[in-house]
């Protein structure tokens, strides 16, 4: 049985073996995207949320061959279920629960003007009059310059989320700004399972406190003038408490705060930055698992639906041909529609209590 959350890992006959996946599509969807035979063309390829370049094939692999009949293996019929209590004493012991460790919370980092960080370089923006909100993140960004490009030359405000190992981050984060886009960090946590390439700046569960904010400040320190992070990746990572503990720390020190990408249904990430009081969000939907232009329209309808229902969506998607074109057709819509098109910044905001009554800035 499959949950909603899953991690395989698949050898295939590619230049690029050991396709990691990371999703939180439901089993059926899963199912189909596996079910098509390689290299028929029939249905769109799978692409998992938090593609990365270093870990994922830019489409489904082509199948080298195809394996003859007489070199099928058979199918052995499967063991009839041991009794339950007899599984159940086969089971190892379950460890008592953890406590979480101690929240220590050091003063938010301030600009000048004595606001946090999330708040002095949030994009200006006018205040609610009644509308539902979406804010769309666009990460993976920076890496693919080209793709990156196109992205903040659409009609906004969105988000872009650069990843820390991107080429000339501070010229990428300057041109969003320019034209009116929110900048954030996409910080890589650990996933379940292998992958084909360890991502650099990976957080990983094993590495201790001190190491985890050595390496968040790192990325932290290459891309100043953002309003906060989310996770790329980080299924195992955002489950574990203790790992999280140092990142939001971390950023409740400089005054950011954290959107949760939701890579897993088991995430304690938006519970730890409760737990921290950090300001934060997680993601409603993501635009493209699945590549075609139809595929994120689906998506965004459902981020319609979804801000109708709660009042404000949060969407995330990738900068791909197909979703940086179907956005720029919605782009265009969206405000007729009687919706409001928000930075990130602007959701949280109206979420905080200390800063939901006070007019944003203006610049």
């Amino acid at each position: 049985m499959i949950g909603a959350s899953v991690a395989i890992t698949v050898s295939v006959g590619a230049p690029q073996p050991g396709l990691y996946v990371e999703t939180t599509e439901e089993p059926a969807a899963i199912a189909r995207a596996f079910a098509v035979p390689l290299g028929t063309g029939e249905a769109p390829g799978y692409r998992p949320s938090g593609q990365g370049p270093y870990n994922w094939p830019s489409v489904v692999p082509q199948a080298a061959s195809r394996p003859s009949a007489s070199a099928t293996a058979s199918v052995e019929p499967l063991p009839r279920p041991a009794p339950l209590a007899a599984a159940r004493a086969a089971l190892p012991p379950i460890p008592a629960p953890r406590s979480l460790p101690p929240v220590r919370i050091s003063p938010p980092a301030a600009d000048t003007s004595g606001e946090p960080a999330w708040i002095a370089n949030a994009l200006p923006t006018a205040p609610p009059d009644g509308r539902p909100e979406i804010a769309v993140i666009i990460d993976d960004a920076g890496v693919d310059r080209a793709h990156t490009g196109v992205a903040i030359r659409l009609k906004g405000p969105l988000t872009i989320s650069f990843l820390p190992y991107a080429s000339d981050l501070a010229g990428q984060a300057r041109a969003a700004r320019a034209n009116r886009h929110e900048v954030m960090l996409h910080i890589p946590m650990e996933p379940h399972g292998a992958f084909a390439e360890p991502e650099p700046h990976l957080l990983r569960i094993r590495q201790g406190p001190a190491e985890i904010q050595a390496r968040l400040s790192r990325g932290l320190d290459a891309l100043p003038g953002i309003v906060g992070i989310n996770n790329h990746m980080g299924s195992l990572f955002t489950s574990d408490p203790y790992a999280l503990a140092p990142v939001m720390e971390e950023l409740v020190r400089r005054g950011l705060l954290f959107v949760d990408s939701r890579t897993t249904a088991r995430s304690l990430a938006q519970d730890s930055a409760q737990a921290h009081g950090l300001p934060n969000a997680g993601r409603d939907v993501f635009l493209d698992h699945y590549e075609g232009q139809a595929e994120v329209r689906k998506r965004l309808i459902e981020t319609e639906r979804v801000a109708r229902k709660q009042g404000y969506a949060i969407a995330i998607g990738h900068p791909r041909a197909a979703t940086l074109a179907e956005l720029a057709i919605w782009l265009d819509e969206v405000e007729s529609k009687g919706f409001r098109l928000v930075p990130i910044s602007a959701v949280v905001r109206g979420r905080v209590p200390q800063f939901a009554g006070r007019p944003p800035q203006r610049g």
